[in-house]
């Protein structure tokens, strides 16, 4: 992980010290990783070291769980091409500024989305879905343990690669051209997140369009409309920046 400029020295408080078990959070992970599908796992910034649950659970892109428990963060340089690095090391950094930018008691209200293309152990390319939380912060406002799920798709989100949302706030910081960029959302009616809520379904337009008791070419209208607000171009994006925002 990249350290930021604004990063200060450790100081994690005494009790949160000794209450720090990695046994007890590797079962905890465990237990998460029986009742969902994807991996969870712990990034201890601290000790630069990774902390993941059953290994019998889902690999990652092909490979043991247990190998990213051995090499950490490093793993991704097994996976990932050049440039897929490159994206990720960039997209650290600029990440880094938008955490340090707000102040310590709002830093753990911070979600962190980012996707990457990796290859398989068959050589196939795969989607890396990540969800990264703060989990414990230490005494002056640092990263020290987050939370992180990740999930495997055959298709990149048609969006963006990665976004950042203030879940107290609902601020979304979207990352384009190399530079996470503060999204202006607007208020969303009823219907529209009904529309939202109805394609996630996989709802057809028909059907779609009996529940609003609407034609389909005033749904088109709304659906522009929509667009306009989330700022995307498509149904498939506007149903996954609202997931992202926590409008769905």
């Amino acid at each position: 992980m990249i350290r930021s400029q604004n990063q200060k020295p450790w100081k994690i408080p005494r009790d949160q010290e000794r209450l720090y078990c990695p046994k007890n959070i590797k079962e905890a992970l465990e237990c998460c990783d029986r009742i969902t599908q994807g991996n969870f796992y712990m990034v201890d910034f601290r000790h630069h070291k990774v902390i993941i649950g059953s290994p019998s659970t889902p690999s990652i892109s092909g490979h043991s769980k247990d190998l990213i428990g051995m090499e950490g963060i490093d793993f991704y340089k097994r996976i990932l091409a050049e440039s897929e690095l490159k994206w990720l090391a960039k997209m650290h950094k600029e990440a880094h500024n938008i955490f340090y930018s707000y102040p310590v008691q709002e830093r753990q209200k911070l979600e962190f989305t980012y996707n990457l293309i990796a290859e398989t152990t068959d050589k196939r390319e795969v989607v890396l879905c990540h969800k990264l939380v703060p989990y414990k912060l230490c005494k002056n406002g640092n990263m020290w343990l987050g939370l992180c799920h990740i999930t495997s798709s055959s298709f990149l989100p048609v969006f963006c690669k990665a976004a950042i949302v203030n879940i107290q706030t609902g601020e979304n910081y979207d990352f384009i051209d190399g530079k996470f960029i503060l999204s202006e959302t607007k208020t969303l009616t009823p219907d529209e997140i009904t529309i939202l809520t109805c394609t996630a379904k996989d709802m057809p337009i028909k059907q779609i369009c009996a529940q609003l008791n609407i034609s389909e070419s005033r749904l088109k209208r709304k659906r522009l409309v929509l667009f306009s607000k989330l700022n995307v171009k498509t149904i498939a994006a506007a149903v996954y920046k609202a997931t992202a925002l926590k409008i769905v």
